[in-house]
């Protein structure tokens, strides 16, 4: 679901000025899960799984940060489970 799920979602973060972090978490997300779904590794292959988890760890702190800018609630039947 993740592999295609970047279409689904576009447009949806504009009014957050989140547009263009969002599609690259997302893309970053479903490159990271395809190397670590991949059943036979090549040095190269490990390079690039080895890079694509720097670039997660940074587009997850990045999203953190962005995130707390925009206030949440929890939804009436989040708060009573």
């Amino acid at each position: 679901v993740l592999r295609c799920s970047m279409p689904c979602f576009e447009g949806l973060f504009i009014a957050l000025g989140m547009e263009d972090l969002m599609q690259e978490l997302f893309f970053i997300c479903a490159t990271w899960y395809s190397f670590g779904d991949s059943k036979l590794h090549t040095n190269s292959t490990l390079e690039f799984f080895k890079s694509s988890t720097t670039d997660l760890g940074r587009i997850l702190r990045l999203f953190t940060k962005k995130s707390n800018d925009h206030p949440t609630v929890e939804l009436a039947e989040e708060v009573a489970a």
